[in-house]
């Protein structure tokens, strides 16, 4: 089967335009990880210090595109970069503790600095990283996932620094600017000791999943549209009660490690 000239470019054309596309840096956060950060953030000025279930905000995920790119097809997206410069102001709130980015060499060989520094070790630990602090950037599609992990001693908010530097391998050039940045969460105290602390806490994690868990499936299966307050009332008790129970106790694991695997993808 032979092409024509005309053909021939076309095909060229596509295959030159797909790979440019494909053959860039790319870093980006899912629509999924946006919107969750987004809806637990509390709003109208509400304090940080109580934990929140997210709040369904359909008005706002729907702008939210599938990718957030901080850097496409090479070049860093400028107003995003300054939307993550101002967040110093509007801190992650406690029950964000992972958040997961991706990124792509494509067809360059791009080496990689990464590090994150907590500016207030009373309050936040260091930010751990799933990839090692100097190395090679995947060709294909792969995860940074960042872990926040509280100390538990004081209530508070915690500032903390990302630096990323990238450049060609071979000619030891900046690929882009060198991405720095200040960021804040918000802390909570524990005030036991260890061991009380440990259970506490995960006391608390467990009565606060359970209620967030049966407020969204019970919004789901009595829509405000066709049901009254009263519905969903009873079946967020109906639902706690089993949950909280001995007998509900494993299908609460089961749904709490499927809903921290959800959160994490």
């Amino acid at each position: 089967m032979h092409l024509s000239a005309v053909s021939l470019y076309i095909h060229l054309l596509l295959l030159e335009v797909f790979m440019g596309a494909q053959g860039q840096l790319n870093l980006w956060a899912d629509r999924k990880l946006v919107a969750r950060i987004i809806e637990s953030i509390p709003s109208n000025g509400k304090d940080y210090s109580s934990l929140k279930c997210p709040r369904q905000r359909p008005d706002i995920t729907q702008h939210i595109p599938p990718q957030l790119f901080l850097v496409l097809n090479g070049h860093i997206l400028q107003e995003v970069y300054d939307k993550i410069l101002h967040s110093v102001h509007r801190p992650l709130p406690p029950q964000i503790e992972i958040i997961r980015l991706k990124w792509r060499a494509g067809l360059e060989r791009l080496t990689y600095n990464i590090s994150m520094i907590s500016l207030n070790k009373t309050l936040l630990f260091d930010p751990l990283l799933n990839v090692a602090n100097y190395g090679i950037i995947p060709a294909m599609e792969s995860d940074v996932q960042i872990t926040l992990a509280c100390t538990g001693k004081m209530t508070g908010f915690a500032a903390f620094k990302l630096h990323l530097d990238i450049r060609r391998e071979f000619e030891g050039l900046r690929k882009i600017p060198r991405i720095d940045f200040v960021a804040q969460k918000y802390c909570l105290s524990k005030r036991k000791s260890l061991l009380q602390l440990s259970h506490k806490m995960n006391e608390r994690f467990r009565k606060f999943h359970i209620k967030c868990d049966c407020r969204a499936q019970c919004q789901k299966l009595f829509p405000p549209m066709y049901f009254t307050k009263t519905y969903r009332k009873k079946c967020n008790q109906r639902c706690r009660r089993d949950l909280s129970s001995k007998r509900g106790t494993s299908r609460y694991n089961y749904y709490f490690h499927q809903n921290q695997r959800q959160h994490v993808n």
